[in-house]
């Protein structure tokens, strides 16, 4: 099995507390107790390491969820292009892929060409590699770019399978964020109530 595929499942199946544990540690820092202030030193320092340069996706969706967006963006941008330089396809991907999903979450209307653009040709590579992870999050765009054009249909098929993949990873955050968005797909699109599942 590709190490980093399961090393990038396992990091985002427990998400925060663990990036948060792992921020930390790839920056020689002790562990505060509980009720410090947890705000990791940057993670952007040392990207040279391929061991931080791994954990820029989830990092990223972090900063993403906690609204520094100008910050996270800056840093997934560049690990791309480390990414590629390093030759880690399936790390470019995930990169890409958490940049899209956050371009797409503040400017939908005209990030969606790019984004279709992308998926076509990393899904393929995700696919290779049998990167579940990987093809969640791919997966969880599509449906997201189908849902914002009010595709339903499309987007349904996309986040169902984005949730199958999502599940096969282990990843829990994942299955959950597929899962709000294909509830609200129901909910908009043709599909009859009682067709809906989520569960």
């Amino acid at each position: 099995e590709n190490t980093s595929v399961t090393t990038r499942a396992n990091l985002l199946s427990r998400h925060k507390s663990l990036i948060r544990h792992l921020a930390f540690q790839a920056n020689d820092q002790v562990l505060p107790t509980p009720g410090d202030r947890l705000d990791p030193p940057p993670l952007e320092r040392g990207l040279d390491d391929p061991r931080r340069l791994a954990l820029i996706p989830e990092f990223g969706q972090s900063l993403m969820e906690t609204g520094e967006i100008a910050r996270a963006e800056a840093m997934l941008s560049d690990a791309v292009d480390r990414a590629r330089a390093n030759g880690d396809r399936g790390l470019e991907a995930h990169v890409q892929i958490v940049l899209l999903l956050l371009k797409e979450s503040t400017d939908p209307e005209h990030r969606s060409e790019e984004a279709l653009e992308t998926l076509g040709s990393v899904i393929p590579v995700l696919e290779e590699l049998g990167d579940d992870l990987g093809l969640a999050r791919a997966y969880r765009l599509l449906g997201d770019v189908h849902f914002a054009r009010s595709s339903y249909a499309n987007a349904d098929r996309a986040l169902e399978q984005a949730i199958e993949h999502a599940r096969k990873a282990g990843a829990e955050y994942e299955e959950a964020e597929s899962l709000r968005v294909y509830a609200g797909s129901g909910l908009y699109g043709p599909a009859p109530a009682t067709q809906t599942r989520v569960s």
